[in-house]
C-alpha cells in the first residue's frame, strides 16, 4: 500500500508537470499560478529545476508581452489604455520580479497624456490662463520633452502681451485731448 501510494504521489507529479508543459503561450498568469501550485505541491520534486526554468521563462515572456502591448497603445494614442496596462502589469509581476520599468512607463505615459490634455485645456483660453496651465505643467514635469515647446508658447504669449500694451499705449496716447490727429 505504501510503494503504491509513493508510485500515485509520482504520478501526481508528472501529470501535474504534463499540464504545466502543455500551457497555451499566452497564459502567463494560469502558467503562474500552475508553477506556484507545483512548487508548493513538491517543493523537492523531480520536476524543480524545469519549472523553475519554464516559471521564468514566462515572467520574461510577460515582460515581452507587456512592451508590444505598451507601443501598440502608444502608437494609438489610447493613453488610459495604456495606463492600464500598466497598472496590472504591475499589480500582478511585482510579487515575482522587478516592475520599476513598467512604473517608470506609466509615469512617463501619464506625462504625455497631460500634455495632450494641456492642449486641449489651453485651447481658447485667454493668455493668462494658458500661461498658468503650462506653468503648472512645467512645475509638475520639469524634465518632460514637451518644456522646450511649451517655452516657446510661453514666449509668445509674452510676446502678444508686449504687443497688446504697446498698442493699448499707443491707443490712449492717440486718444489723448491735447494730441491732434
Amino acid at each position: 500500500i505504501e510503494r503504491a501510494l509513493a508510485e500515485i504521489s509520482g504520478l501526481s507529479e508528472d501529470v501535474l508537470f504534463s499540464d504545466i508543459k502543455n500551457f497555451p503561450a499566452k497564459e502567463h498568469l494560469k502558467k503562474i499560478r500552475a508553477f506556484e501550485n507545483y512548487l508548493s505541491l513538491y517543493p523537492q520534486g523531480k520536476y524543480l529545476d524545469p519549472v523553475k526554468k519554464m516559471f521564468s521563462e514566462t515572467l520574461g515572456d510577460a515582460f515581452m508581452d507587456f512592451k508590444k502591448n505598451i507601443v501598440l497603445c502608444e502608437r494609438d494614442a489610447t493613453w488610459d489604455d495604456c495606463m492600464q496596462i500598466c497598472d496590472d502589469y504591475v499589480a500582478v509581476y511585482s510579487k515575482y520580479m522587478d516592475v520599476t520599468e513598467a512604473k517608470s512607463t506609466r509615469a512617463r505615459i501619464l506625462m504625455h497624456k497631460e500634455f495632450v490634455d494641456l492642449r486641449s485645456q489651453t485651447a481658447g483660453k485667454d493668455s493668462r490662463a494658458a500661461k498658468s496651465l503650462y506653468m503648472a505643467y512645467i512645475q509638475k514635469y520639469p524634465k518632460s520633452p514637451h518644456n522646450e515647446e511649451i517655452q516657446k508658447v510661453l514666449q509668445r504669449i509674452e510676446q502678444s502681451a508686449v504687443a497688446g500694451q504697446k498698442w493699448q499705449a499707443l491707443k490712449q496716447y492717440a486718444q489723448r485731448s491735447d494730441v491732434s490727429l
